[in-house]
Order: structure tokens, then sequence, then C-alpha cells
């Protein structure tokens, strides 16, 4: 699905992956500013000042960006004045779904989300972690081929911080292709993960051979 070969940009040096459809990818970068340059190079908001970045749809080239593809952003995204269950109807109506599948798919994916007790709430009435997944929710609404996560844990405690990993793998298990650009070195990604960056820690339980 992604090839970045000898990629470097910044402080992004000679970085090779592929990452293929369904899989679940971990980029890990220490710095904060290296990830948003991975996200900018992966969006197409960049070029790399060295190598080559492809996406691929059953090994043939796609250009421009594929279509089927959503964003976890670090920060809210949904509108304050309205409620969960609202912005998520809004986004689908965006989207163009049919008027008689949105309330249906909303409240299925606020669910799979463990958010089925907060439909009522604005955003502002939400933990952070809860806002992080009310985000996550909006991304997935239309199951799009990938959904790029964009550093959501940081701010977050431990706890939190991994039940977010542990909702993306439910979400991958059905067959979304997850990239989640992470400059938090306390997660553990755990198996069925590739992980992908600079260094190996014991801590993270990167799995030996999972980088490119």
């Amino acid at each position: 699905m992604l090839i970045f070969n000898q990629v470097s940009k910044n402080g992004i040096c000679d970085l090779s992956f592929y990452i293929r459809s369904g899989e679940f990818a971990y980029i890990y970068y220490q710095e904060s500013r290296d990830i948003e340059t991975l996200f900018n190079l992966i969006m197409g908001n960049a070029r790399p000042d060295d190598g080559v970045i492809r996406w691929l749809n059953n090994d043939s080239l796609i250009k421009p960006f594929p279509i089927e593809k959503r964003v976890v952003y670090q920060e809210n995204i949904l509108l304050p004045d309205r409620t969960v269950i609202e912005n998520m109807r809004y986004i689908m109506q965006i989207r163009g779904f049919s008027s008689k599948y949105i309330n249906n798919r909303a409240r299925r994916v606020l669910n799979i989300l463990e958010l089925d007790k907060l439909f009522d709430k604005k955003p502002g009435e939400l933990m952070k972690h809860q806002l992080i997944r009310a985000n996550i929710a909006q991304a997935i609404l239309d199951f799009p081929t990938v959904v790029i996560v964009e550093n959501p844990t940081i701010m977050l405690d431990d706890v939190n911080a991994q039940g977010i990993i542990h909702l993306l793998k439910g979400i991958n298990s059905l067959s979304l292709t997850i990239i989640f650009l992470s400059s938090d070195q306390r997660l553990i990604p755990g198996d069925g993960v590739k992980v992908i960056g600079p260094v190996l820690t014991s801590k993270q339980n990167r799995e030996k051979g999972s980088y490119a």
C-alpha cells in the first residue's frame, strides 16, 4: 500500500519501509517535529529531499493520494456546539451518506469506540481520551481503506494511551489499514503490529526484524 524508499527530509534520514494493505503500522520517532514531517510526507503536503514515496493499490501506482483515507488529527476537529452524535451525523451528511443509514451507522461506530454513553455530550464535556476516541470515530464512519493517526496519545496518561492502541487494534481487525505516527515512547504496540523507526528499545517491545 505505502512504500518509503530511502526517504530523507529534515530529521528523517534514509527511511525505508513497506506497509501492506490491512496492516497496523506503528511509526515511532522520538521528536514530535519528526512525526510532523512524516505526516506531511505521507499526506503529500511535503516532498522528500531524497528518496521516493509511493502509494500502491494491487501493486499499481496510485496518483494522486488514494481517496479512501481518513485522518485522526492530534487536535480536535469536532464542532464544539454539537453533541458527539450530532457531529457524526453532520460528518456523514458531508460525506454523502444516505439519510436512512446515518443514525444507525453513527451509533454503531460510536459503540465500537466505547462511546455509547456519551452520545449527547459536546466535545468540551469529554475527557481528553474520550475526545480522541470521538475523533477516531469520525475517521472510520465510512470504513476507509486507510486511517492515518497523528500522534494522539502524547497528552494522555499511560492507561488511556495504551487503551487507544487497543481500540485501534480492534478497528484494524475490520480490515482497515492503520498508520499510527507517534513520538510517545511509553506505548507498547504489542503483537500483530509492524513497528517502524530508527531506535529499537526493549520498553516498547519491538519485534526483531520489524524495521525496514
